[in-house]
């Protein structure tokens, strides 16, 4: 096992291939700007594939942390795995308030009578 910290010099080939990207992306707009677009297009390949491995190296960094740090790792997918929940129940909550329809009306205009039932509910299950 490793001391428990990850190098920030780690993360230094990251910062260092967003920069080749961007200065190839700039490079290959200005290229495509003068009237050579396949010299454009070779650019923005090669700043594509720096991403790629920058992708490939987010790799190894999680790999690392999970060996190094793996109560921290756990406790970050926990996470995660909880936002994950709660926006895909918003995501639904608000798909049943636009698209489900009562009496030709969509739900989402009863929402101050379904506010008030939800804290009416709070308040009984509080008083129990």
């Amino acid at each position: 096992m490793g001391t428990g910290v990850i190098e920030f010099a780690l993360y230094l080939p990251i910062f260092a291939l967003g920069i080749v990207w961007a200065s190839l992306t700039v490079a290959g707009n200005v290229t495509e700007g003068r009237g050579n677009s396949s010299g454009a297009t070779t650019l923005r390949d090669l700043g594509f594939g720096a991403m790629l491995l920058a992708g490939a190296w987010c790799v190894l960094l999680i790999v690392l942390a999970a060996i190094q740090l793996p109560t921290t790792s756990l406790d970050g997918l926990l996470i995660i795995a909880i936002a994950f929940v709660f926006f895909a129940l918003l995501v639904g909550v608000l798909l049943v308030l636009t698209e489900f329809k009562v009496a030709g009306r969509a739900i989402g205009s009863y929402l101050l009578g379904l506010v008030g039932l939800a804290v009416v509910v709070l308040i009984v299950l509080a008083l129990v």
